[in-house]
């Protein structure tokens, strides 16, 4: 710039979408038994929420988490968890006008199943991080508790919320197989409990 004039850096902003269409996959149930079939919702629309009519790619993967020694920057050990993904099957689900579409899905076993959905858009795939559900052996039988905390115990509702007169159906993820549950309804004081056995009986 010349004598008297001052250089300004001009600078703008703008957000960046990654795709016009966001495709959601939901099971009607989150907790499942091992060869029950799960019915699995799919919605699409658009940015603005209006639907659409697509074809929607899910995939099912299988994830665990696997152990692993860490060192800190002394040298100091200490247990970690990677998450392990494998993928068990995909299929197709095409939303009609109202961008809503549906498919059944039967885990081929116990685990946590997390669904992923594919729209192409332009010729590039856009994945979405979409759903989840848990596969539960009837036996009782868990295999992946090896990440959590010695006397912690998860639960995983199979939906969000119930009305009076419906049955909750949830999922105990104890950290031993010999464990005993004990499982109480509270409102103000205890309502009433129940102790059940490692062989799943009152």
């Amino acid at each position: 710039a010349g004598a008297g004039r001052t250089a300004k850096a001009a600078s703008t902003s703008f957000t960046g979408v990654r795709s016009n269409t966001v495709a959601y996959a939901y099971p009607e149930r989150y907790v499942y038994s091992t060869g029950e079939t799960a019915r699995i919702n799919v919605k699409a629309n658009d940015r603005e929420g209006r639907p659409v009519q697509t074809r929607v790619k899910l995939t099912f993967f299988d994830r665990r988490w696997k152990k692993v020694v860490k060192k800190t920057e002394d040298g100091y050990e200490y247990p970690d968890y990677e998450v392990e993904e494998k993928e068990l099957s995909s299929v197709d689900v095409d939303t009609n006008a109202e961008g809503k579409g549906a498919t059944d899905y039967t885990a081929p076993k116990p685990g946590s199943v997390r669904i992923r959905t594919t729209v192409d858009e332009g010729g590039k795939p856009v994945v979405l991080e979409a759903g989840y559900l848990w596969i539960a052996d009837p036996s009782g039988r868990w295999t992946d508790v090896s990440y959590m905390g010695e006397d912690e115990i998860q639960l995983v509702a199979d939906k969000p919320s119930y009305k009076p007169g419906e049955t909750a159906r949830i999922l105990a993820q104890l950290p031993k197989e010999d464990a005993h549950l004990l499982v109480t309804t509270e409102l103000d004081s205890v309502l009433d409990g129940i102790k059940i056995t490692p062989d799943g009986l009152p």
